[in-house]
């Protein structure tokens, strides 16, 4: 989740009460606008206050990165140096959900190879490079 470093919410002790409290910026997920996020807070008896919706987490970042407002933009772990290259003021922070609740937000990537490239060092070059990219890290 990314805010402005001058976020009002910085300011605010982070929980999920400082998470809702504040306008979010929505991405068109696979023809939806909700996603596992929307259904996790369904499932605690809550919602987001949704006031922007677009097409992809770089439009977010950089609606979220601009001043005059108080938006906030969700975006997956893997668009965090996009952010630190082209927003370097926005601050990246987990969302305020317990383990049991993030873990139903992991998004499952799948990389499937011809057996015959398994040993290829071109192959398993990538292969690693996509893990590293795409490991998930340990909640926070």
């Amino acid at each position: 989740m990314y805010l402005r470093r001058d976020h009002p919410a910085l300011q605010e002790e982070w929980n999920i009460d400082t998470f809702l409290k504040y306008s979010h910026i929505n991405i068109l997920w696979e023809k939806s606008e909700t996603w596992a996020l929307d259904d996790v807070l369904i499932e605690l008896g809550l919602t987001r206050n949704i006031v922007l919706t677009l097409a992809c987490f770089e439009q977010s970042l950089f609606v979220a990165a601009e001043p005059h407002h108080n938006m906030m933009a969700i975006a997956p772990q893997y668009c965090e140096q996009y952010a630190r290259q082209l927003h370097p003021d926005l601050v990246s922070l987990p969302i305020p959900l317990s383990d049991e609740y993030l873990d139903k937000l992991a998004i499952p990537f799948t990389l499937i190879w011809h057996k015959r490239n398994s040993h290829n060092p071109k192959i398993t070059w990538l292969r690693n490079r996509i893990k590293a990219i795409y490991q998930p890290r340990a909640h926070d």
